[in-house]
């Protein structure tokens, strides 16, 4: 057990951060909310039973409930600090974390001539595949992340975690798309692949780069800056460009809502996607080439070591 800790200290310290967040942002969302609630109820209470207004009038409000100005502003904003907060955590967190983890696995054995005193005990093959594998492992905190979520809002909120990530409570859209509304398990399922998917694909390009970087502190922040500029390019250049030949050429009228299959981010959000497993495609086809890219790269032994001596 010591052992284990040991070896695995900066996993347990990011899963703690990981933890820490989300269990916090969720006890203070819900609190929030039930607050706003509470707030929100008092007023149409006092609206309900003005004495000023007839009975006619009062009966209306209850009926109508209160006025949507009302609610807007009472419950318009109540998400923003959480949202932010998950945000950070996913959009930037996540990724550095998992970059960080590769880099000081992977990255430190390239850098430091390792692969060549492990070829006195065993084939370049098999070490590369066994460092790879291990690598890919530490990716996992993707996938352990999405289930922290759904454990929190499901003990601390009594409700289905995935289902309400981004928008529960929301009575002005579906939390779930509409397919997999007797399906939340196969949705729930879907989610955490897709996060596992995402790892994978963010692991991969540290490989990548850490091939051609010797720095590792360089290496993390040039694998962090080009899995963000893919993305960007992916959603906002590749996303942008299919939406418009659908729209233009094909008269798709709902070819925007197909630029968001296209950002890998979205695993944290795919309850605002209609169908969730187009974005499992486009996660796949990276992990893929990058994986194919990683075999061509790390193919050739006698470069692999003298590039890692270097």
């Amino acid at each position: 057990m010591t052992r284990f800790i040991k070896n695995n200290k900066l996993s347990i310290i990011f899963l703690i951060i990981i933890v820490v967040v989300i269990v916090n942002a969720t006890i203070n969302y819900k609190n929030e909310f039930s607050n706003r609630i509470n707030l929100y109820n008092y007023i149409c209470d006092k609206i309900v039973n003005d004495p000023e207004n007839s009975i006619e009038e009062q009966k209306i409000v209850k009926d109508i409930g209160c006025d949507s100005d009302i609610r807007l502003s009472i419950m318009g904003n109540y998400r923003q600090a959480f949202d932010h907060n998950m945000t950070v955590l996913f959009d930037y967190g996540i990724p550095i974390m998992i970059t960080i983890l590769v880099a000081t696995y992977f990255g430190t054995k390239f850098r430091t001539g390792y692969f060549k005193n492990e070829l006195t005990r065993d084939n370049y093959k098999n070490i590369m595949k066994k460092n790879l594998l291990n690598s890919y492992k530490l990716s996992l905190i993707v996938p352990l992340t999405g289930l922290i979520i759904m454990i929190s809002f499901s003990f601390i909120s009594n409700i289905h975690a995935v289902s309400e990530l981004y928008g529960f409570y929301d009575s002005d859209a579906l939390a779930i798309p509409e397919f997999y509304i007797n399906k939340v398990y196969l949705y729930y399922s879907l989610f955490v692949f897709n996060l596992f998917l995402y790892g994978l694909y963010i692991s991969n390009i540290y490989l990548i780069v850490i091939r051609k970087i010797k720095n590792i502190i360089t290496s993390v922040i040039t694998s962090y800056l080009v899995t963000n500029v893919l993305n960007i390019f992916l959603s906002n250049a590749l996303g942008v460009g299919v939406a418009y030949l659908l729209y233009y050429v094909f008269k798709y009228n709902e070819a925007d809502l197909l630029i968001d299959y296209f950002n890998p981010q979205m695993v944290w959000r795919i309850n605002f996607l209609k169908q969730p497993l187009f974005l499992t495609l486009t996660l796949l086809i990276l992990v893929i080439i990058s994986f194919l890219i990683i075999l061509k790269i790390y193919g050739n032994k006698e470069k692999v070591i003298i590039e890692s001596e270097k």
